[in-house]
């Protein structure tokens, strides 16, 4: 459902006595999808949807967000090249359903500028902490909220093992604003960290191991990711 049909619904019951409405499922990805990804679906991934994160999150919805690494464009840095994806494709007349309509959404949804910044961004944050993309891109919504959780396929057990990882970690504020577009105001800011709690704790030794090869432990599980970047953009 989308943000006014379901605060709708949770305001109905609410007003009724009935018990609202508990999940929801958006795409949410540090890729901003242009426009809808596939027809009548709704996405919390622009900046401006952050009131809208805010609402579910004080009122105890849960949100189970699909497409987080935006059909393997965040997953992948050579996935659909900036100077190989044209534009003008992307109106094209295809057939529904078919392959070459998928892709043509999918390219769409995804293809530009400000995401290509994003995921150029997002692979230097990795280099940086000794992550991967998918991780980076993973954790940019799991960052932003105890009340999100988070859909992902994968076609390869080393996918899952990185991604049992990521429980373990955090990105620190400067960070996701770097990511999403927004300038720290001070730089103070990189002393704050979004209060981010895993609702699996996973405390099997190599997931630990892996987790404190990334700059983790079960005592600060928080490394500053946004530090060397930092240094950089201010030089």
């Amino acid at each position: 459902w989308n943000f006014d049909r379901f605060q709708a619904a949770h305001e109905y019951a609410k007003s009724r006595g009935l018990v609202p409405p508990s999940a929801n499922s958006p795409q949410f990805s540090l890729a901003v999808p242009d426009g809808e990804v596939w027809p009548s679906t709704y996405s919390i991934s622009a900046p401006d949807n952050s009131a809208e994160i805010d609402w579910y999150q004080d009122r105890g919805v849960e949100l189970l967000c699909w497409e987080v690494l935006a059909k393997g464009f965040m997953a992948k840095s050579d996935l659909w090249p900036e100077h190989e994806v044209d534009a003008a494709t992307f109106d094209a007349p295809v057939e529904r359903g078919s392959n070459e309509w998928r892709l043509q959404r999918m390219q769409k949804a995804y293809c530009h500028a400000e995401n290509y910044r994003r995921r150029s961004l997002a692979l230097e944050l990795a280099d940086s902490a000794g992550c991967n993309l998918a991780q980076i891109a993973m954790l940019y919504p799991l960052t932003r909220g105890q009340h999100i959780s988070v859909i992902f396929g994968s076609s390869k057990p080393t996918h899952l093992e990185d991604m049992m990882v990521v429980q373990h970690l955090n990105i620190d504020e400067e960070a996701m604003m770097l990511l999403g577009g927004v300038e720290p105001k001070s730089k103070d800011t990189r002393k704050r960290r979004y209060p981010f709690i895993p609702k699996l704790v996973n405390k099997g030794a190599k997931a630990l191991a892996a987790g404190r090869a990334f700059g983790a432990s079960s005592k600060s599980p928080t490394p500053a990711f946004a530090t060397k970047l930092s240094m950089q953009r201010d030089s």
